[in-house]
């Protein structure tokens, strides 16, 4: 009886997890490229040559709109490092200008340490994309 039990629950996870897996399988990702994508969507959903053309365009045009924006992103996060950097050099300075020459030297281990920590963890970082 026991068997027969766990033959019944096996079989029905075993076709549960087949449901599941049919349903990821009757609608397959569009692809990445977007030449592809359009095609995906022009046979999805039978659209007319007209009305693949238009999305076409618009495409496009996201596309261009989507690129500029990413070139002004990155511009303004380039000048806001630099404003950032700038700051904590600033910071750095007026700090050693309270502190006495022995916790300069201190204070200066400290922040070359910090930065080979960083300079570390940034080339582990790229080591693993």
């Amino acid at each position: 009886m026991k068997k027969l039990i766990l033959c019944v629950v096996v079989l029905s996870v075993m076709n549960v997890t087949d449901l599941f897996a049919q349903e990821r399988t009757m609608m397959p990702p569009p692809p990445p490229k977007p030449e592809a994508h359009f095609q995906h969507l022009k046979v999805m959903l039978d659209l007319t040559d007209e009305q693949f053309a238009s999305i076409k365009e618009l495409g496009a045009r996201h596309d261009q709109e989507m690129k500029s924006l990413h070139e002004e992103a990155k511009k303004q996060m380039e000048k806001t490092a630099e404003k950032v950097k700038a700051l904590m050099k600033e910071e750095q300075e007026a700090i050693k200008k309270v502190l006495t020459e022995e916790q300069q030297e201190k204070y200066n281990e400290m922040l070359s340490m910090r930065k080979e920590r960083r300079q570390h963890k940034s080339h582990q970082h790229r080591e693993f994309k």
